[in-house]
């Protein structure tokens, strides 16, 4: 459970670490059988037996898994639903500082800061247990806010 908060005259609860850490797993699982689907379709075995090395095709199928990833994410978060499939389940929305709905350019935005989070080990991530608002890095720079419905 989050903690409670107010913009402008509405109350709302801003979601906390765990729950975000759920809809992110969520995600993952309805986003890795498509990627490993069309990887299979488009080059072969998606993990064949030999050491990984940067080759074209590997090249290409990360691409594609960074523009679906991208898009999926970005798409969601800016469209009526205000959330992906695994923050729809768990009853979060993604909003900007003043509760309304982002564009596409801030979920775009959005999307790609947080792979800093991925260069700092998490730390970006952690930021939420102790904001005030439960804001990760990527929402603090995005200006965004994760709310529980």
């Amino acid at each position: 459970m989050g903690d409670p908060g107010q913009i402008g005259t509405r109350w709302v609860t801003y979601a906390g670490f765990w729950v975000r850490v759920g809809a992110a797993l969520i995600d993952g699982f309805l986003l890795w059988p498509f990627l490993v689907g069309f990887d299979y379709l488009t080059f072969g075995d998606p993990f064949p037996p030999e050491p990984a090395r940067i080759t074209p095709a590997f090249a290409t199928s990360s691409l594609v898994a960074i523009a679906a990833h991208w898009l999926y994410s970005a798409l969601m978060e800016s469209s009526r639903r205000q959330a992906t499939v695994g923050k729809m389940l768990l009853g979060l929305q993604v909003t900007d500082l003043e509760g309304n709905r982002i564009s596409f350019g801030v979920a775009t935005g959005r999307h790609f800061i947080d792979y800093l989070n991925a260069l700092t080990l998490g730390l970006g991530y952690i930021m939420n247990v102790f904001t005030d608002k439960r804001q990760c890095f990527h929402d603090k720079v995005a200006r965004t806010l994760v709310l529980e419905q």
